[in-house]
């Protein structure tokens, strides 16, 4: 290089890292140890809302079953029923 030349960048600016995009920053989480009591917080207001939504979809199911006009919304309800019960049971065994 000739004096006082640079390589392609200008005098004081700072160069890009080469690997840049895999330098994670400011990510707060992975510092916390996995039983941290915000995430134990978390999981516990998830399940009272797994709660929640499953004793809705128990009183439609009933409701559904009652009146009968569409077999299909039976079926729907009590697939939703198995999937929010298989995610509670997920949450409650960790």
């Amino acid at each position: 290089m000739k004096p006082f030349q640079t390589d392609g960048f200008a005098v004081g600016r700072v160069r890009p890292r080469p690997h840049a995009e895999l330098i994670v920053r400011n990510d707060r989480r992975a510092h916390r140890p996995s039983n941290c009591y915000h995430d134990r917080m978390n999981e516990k207001k998830q399940i009272e809302r797994l709660r929640t939504k499953l004793q809705l979809l128990q009183r439609q199911l009933a409701g559904a079953r009652k009146q009968c006009d569409d077999p299909q919304e039976v079926a729907q309800l009590e697939k939703e029923i198995a999937t929010a019960r298989a995610e509670l049971q997920r949450l409650e065994q960790d």
